[in-house]
């Protein structure tokens, strides 16, 4: 269906966060929501019910395992959660 792109949250340390939104908002892949793992990125979480969540292991502002299980509990269709490094953009 072409105009219609999947909600992503993107769940990262803030700098990181904006650099991967930026970098799926430039291709086109959908539209994007940041959280940095605290408390309020559940509340996103359950406020828009994002196709798609990203995920780095390494939050600086939560547990990133707990807040995997919480979307995963959440969830109206099967998640699917990996970890991540820090941004590279070299190919």
């Amino acid at each position: 269906m072409e105009g219609v792109f999947p909600k992503i949250l993107v769940v990262s340390n803030a700098a990181d966060a904006a650099e991967i939104a930026g970098i799926v908002r430039d291709a086109g892949l959908g539209d994007v929501l940041t959280g940095d793992g605290g408390d309020e990125t559940l509340a996103i979480f359950r406020a828009h019910h994002p196709e798609v969540v990203v995920l780095c292991a390494s939050l600086d502002a939560g547990d990133a395992r707990a807040l995997a299980s919480a979307l995963r509990e959440g969830a109206s269709v099967a998640a699917g959660i990996s970890g991540t490094s820090p941004v590279s953009t070299s190919r």
